[in-house]
């Protein structure tokens, strides 16, 4: 989710900055693009760059020989993760982005955008003071959906990168029939969800007093 935000939160700025020019075009295309790509696509393009050409990360796993003390089994869990992470944060890239953007030119469009300007603000200033501020609401609501999604991870991810996660623990167990630990990551997805969507509803109303007012 950080690196989703981090991502995101820049290209939909700038696209919402200037609607229609050269970059607004490129990055749209770009983070179509890229949500059109199969994610087993993008994880193998990934790992035969990274991993196999440039030798720069491990391939797959979560550990290799290191030492012993916790930061180097803390770094060496790092490197694993940097390839598998970010194949999951592109397929949710574009889609954010994209509601930053449809966000902050619906907050910063009419007449109260029209007479902030007037005022001298510029565009940049105003994008990124008065449209966030507007557009945080529905971010947070989007953010509080998206969270169950990455923390029960990717099934074709984490069997690309071969990581014992919950994905292929729940496809396991539905091979294998086991019905307990179904039931158990079915209890634990649910509160995942329902706590993500809590925990949003409270930022938006930390973020935006017309909501505290309406409840």
């Amino acid at each position: 989710m950080a690196l989703i935000i981090l991502l995101a939160a820049p290209l939909g700025i700038a696209g919402a900055w200037k609607p229609g020019s050269r970059w607004d075009r490129i990055a749209r295309f770009g983070t179509t693009a890229l949500y059109a790509v199969p994610v087993f696509w993008t994880a193998l393009l990934l790992q035969g760059l990274f991993a196999v050409r440039l030798a720069w990360l491990p391939l797959f796993g979560t550990s290799s020989a290191v030492g012993i003390s916790a930061w180097s089994r803390a770094a060496d869990l790092a490197r694993h993760l940097v390839l598998p992470v970010t194949c999951v944060a592109l397929g949710g890239l574009a889609y954010v982005s994209r509601f930053v953007r449809t966000a902050l030119l619906d907050a910063t469009g009419g007449d109260g955008g029209r007479a902030i300007r007037a005022r001298g603000a510029t565009a940049l200033r105003y994008v990124t003071h008065h449209g966030l501020g507007q557009a945080a609401v529905p971010l947070l609501t989007l953010a509080g959906f998206l969270i169950p999604r990455v923390v029960s991870g990717s099934l074709l991810v984490e069997e690309i990168f071969n990581l014992p996660g919950i994905g292929t623990l729940m496809f396991d167990s539905v091979m294998a029939r086991d019905v307990p630990v179904i039931a158990a990551l079915t209890l634990v997805t649910g509160i995942v969800t329902l706590g993500a969507v809590a925990a949003a509803d409270l930022l938006a109303a930390w973020a935006d007093p017309r909501v505290r007012r309406a409840a």
